[in-house]
């Protein structure tokens, strides 16, 4: 589905209307609000662990258990940066 159309999927889908930096600052505000960092942690350990841990084709080879286990770590990664540009916490 996603590599069938690709110009839809690689484009902003859910962020509609004005992007300016503001209203990017007070979505993560809003995100993180509802979702503490330490929420966003356990919950891709809990959806990690359901993946891998259960009857799921998807992930039956090492290597897309592997992938899966470097697409959260690079997820959770992604989540920090959001967290340092929201609170201004880099250098």
């Amino acid at each position: 589905m996603y590599k069938d159309n690709p110009d839809i999927f690689n484009s902003i889908l859910h962020l509609k209307g004005e992007r300016t930096q503001e209203s990017l600052i007070n979505y993560l505000d809003l995100f993180f609000y509802d979702f503490p960092l330490h929420v966003v942690r356990e919950t891709l350990s809990e959806m990690l662990k359901s993946s891998l841990y259960s009857e799921n084709t998807a992930f039956s080879k090492p290597r897309q258990r592997q992938h899966l286990l470097w697409f959260c770590r690079e997820l959770e990664r992604l989540v920090e940066v959001a967290e340092c540009l929201r609170t201004k916490d880099y250098h």
